[in-house]
């Protein structure tokens, strides 16, 4: 799957997963590894993108792209 948001990212295998969403491994088109995590558009999961700029939060991993997809869910 390619997820474009602000950068264009190959999602490749879940790696886990939790209460709000599915976390898949991804390459960016400029070769940056990250971890991807797709949360579902649902009531309740606008929280989950708070933390947005986390400097000086503990236990936060720091968000480098964020964006939204036409469809809900993952394949």
């Amino acid at each position: 799957m390619t997820l474009a948001l602000n950068k264009e990212w190959a999602v490749g295998a879940c790696i886990g997963g939790g209460g709000f969403g599915a976390v898949f491994e991804a390459v960016s088109t400029e070769d940056e590894e990250a971890a991807v995590k797709l949360v579902p558009k649902n009531p309740g999961t606008e929280r989950e993108m708070l933390f947005t700029d986390p400097d000086g939060v503990r236990n936060v991993v720091p968000v480098i792209d964020s964006g939204e997809t036409k469809t809900s869910g993952h394949s």
